[in-house]
This record gives structure tokens, sequence and C-alpha cells, in this order.
């Protein structure tokens, strides 16, 4: 049986070693198989991984948040949050960086007929990664320059800041008030 061979210890040791909340629940729903065919191609798709890992060194794997509500929210049209955006310009920074992992020169891919189709499947959108990243420093700082609105919006508070401050320096230095103030 399962347990004899300790097929449950071997999965939880799996687990341990995956990055991903994906990994994690694909490891968890490994199940023996004796479907030959398919036994074959996973075979192969580990030989190849083995393989490129020993040519290529480890893939530059990332955690990948958990995105139903995110997806959710853009299905439908609502705006997403800081949080949210950076979360996806780090996704597409990391898929970027895996695919161009593998389509380096290093290897040819050819070698590689399985788990090519895992990476050209891999979607990235520079562009989009790199607005994200302008715009955003961090999950509470949207930059001036995200848009020329926010920037015209800001510049105009701090010159109210500066005129209301010119105002209280000069109400205060005046020898009108100045003598009230001490």
């Amino acid at each position: 049986t399962l347990s004899n061979l300790e097929f449950y210890k071997v999965i939880e040791m799996l687990k341990k070693n995956c990055i991903t909340f994906i990994g994690k629940d694909l490891a968890a729903k490994l199940t023996p198989s004796s479907d030959m065919e398919k036994v074959t191609k996973l075979q192969k798709e580990t030989t190849e991984a083995v393989s490129m890992i020993l040519r290529k060194g480890v893939a530059p794997l990332f955690d990948i948040p958990k995105f139903n509500d995110t997806f959710t929210k853009v299905n439908i049209g609502a705006f997403l949050n800081t949080k949210e955006l950076l979360q996806i310009a780090n996704v597409l920074s990391g898929m970027r960086k895996l695919r161009k992992y593998f389509k380096s020169e290093e290897i040819d891919t050819n070698d590689f007929s399985i788990i090519k189709e895992y990476f050209n499947n891999l979607y990235s959108n520079q562009n989009v990664e790199e607005e994200i990243f302008k715009c955003i420093k961090a999950e509470d700082l949207i930059d001036d320059r995200a848009s020329k609105t926010l920037y015209d919006i800001r510049r105009q508070i701090r010159d109210s800041e500066s005129k209301i401050k010119d105002k209280l320096n000069s109400i205060i230095k005046s020898s009108n008030t100045s003598k009230y103030l001490q």
C-alpha cells in the first residue's frame, strides 16, 4: 500500500520544497499512476527539468500570491489597489525572468520538448510591469508622475502649503502680533 511505501511522507517532503502555493497544491494532489504513457511522459519531463537545472542552475522561481480576488475584480471592471498592482507587476517580472532563463543562448531549447511548452505558455508584458513599478513606489506610495492630474494636484497642495507657511511666518514675525505671542 501507499503507507508502506511512505508515499505520503515523500509528498510532504516535496511540498516543503515547493516555493509557491500552486506547487504545494499540485504536490498534494499527486497520485501514483499505472498509465504507462503518462508515467513515461512524467519521467521524461523530470529528466528534462533535471538536465535544465544541471546546465543552467536553478530557475529563478518566485512566490506567487493567491490572485482569486484580484482576478474577480479585474473581470468585473473594479479598481485594483496598489498592493494588487504591485503583485501583478512582480508576477509579470518573474514570468519574464523565467522566459529569459529558458530562452538563453546557453542551451538548445529543442532538447527540452516537454518543458519547452511550459515556458512558452508563460505570459509577460514588460511595458505593463515597468509602468506599474514607475507609478507605484510602495503599497502606500503612488509617484507624483503616475498621471498629469495627480502631479498637478500634488503641486497645488505643495504650493498652498508653502503659501500658508509664509503667511503664518509673516503673522508671527509681525510687530503687531509678536507681542501677543510671547
